[in-house]
């Protein structure tokens, strides 16, 4: 399993997802608010706030959808600007469902 971790401009998140929720096997997706800086510059140098609104996505699937996976976010998030986003993909060693009470190893 991998998890793949993507940063995005926020105006790209909506039919991104439309795309990501067609293609079979899709495992879910979580979507979180986030803030940051790359290479991007300020406006004026008397922009207070440095940062820059994103969308964070974090999905975690099996090998063999990562590449699906990964084309579909370069496919939607690319516009052709600088900062469209970046993608992490990390190994995954484990995944336990909490709905399925599973047994605690003892301490």
């Amino acid at each position: 399993m991998k998890e793949i971790r993507a940063y995005l401009q926020p105006y790209v998140l909506r039919e991104l997802l439309v795309q990501l929720l067609e293609e079979p096997g899709f495992p879910g997706v979580s979507v979180l608010d986030c803030m940051g800086i790359g290479t991007e510059k300020l406006a004026t140098i008397h922009q207070f706030d440095p940062l820059f609104p994103r969308k964070r996505l974090e999905l975690i699937v099996p090998d063999d959808l990562v590449d699906t996976m990964v084309a579909i976010i370069i496919k939607h998030a690319y516009t052709g600007n600088p900062n469209d986003g970046r993608i992490f993909i990390m190994d995954v060693q484990d995944s336990i469902q909490i709905s399925t009470h599973p047994t605690l190893p003892s301490a």
